[in-house]
């Protein structure tokens, strides 16, 4: 494994472990977006007379965008729920030390010095980081076998 896929691996980890709050984040926008599309559709039925006018097609370029923009939402949140789901699937398969030190380290956001004092257990800063390498092996190995990384 080379230092892109580690990078790689360690970005979806970063992304699984802030899973919450991007998916917050997503939902916040896709309800302030329908809430534009909500309020486009009722001034365009304000200006509905059966002509169209410029303040219309501004109207109806703008409902465009505002479809778009809900269609790449829906996309992206689920693309982020798939991928969690692959990562929760692979990390509940690791032992459980790993587990641990993975949890700590990218859904608590601790330093390599704070992970050793937040484990259930006794652990050195240098051994985490060796079970830390193992599990992203373990984890890359596991991305190739369900296809979702070139080997």
């Amino acid at each position: 494994m080379d230092k892109k896929e580690i990078n790689e691996i360690k970005n979806m980890l970063y992304a699984w472990g802030s899973s919450g709050y991007i998916l917050s984040l997503e939902r916040s926008e896709l309800e302030k977006m329908k809430k534009m599309c909500r309020n486009l559709s009722d001034i365009r039925s304000l200006y509905n007379d059966g002509t169209e006018t410029s303040a219309e097609r501004v109207l109806e370029k703008n409902m465009g965008v505002c479809r778009g923009r809900l269609e790449r939402l829906n996309k992206m949140m689920k693309s982020y729920i798939e991928s969690k789901l692959l990562l929760d699937d692979i990390i509940d398969g690791l032992s459980y030390v790993e587990q641990h030190i993975l949890r700590a380290r990218y859904e608590k956001n601790l330093s390599w010095e704070q992970i050793p004092f937040n484990l259930p257990f006794e652990l050195s800063k240098r051994h985490c980081q060796r079970r830390h390498s193992s599990a992203l092996e373990k984890i890359h190995k596991e991305l190739i076998k369900r296809g979702r990384m070139k080997k």
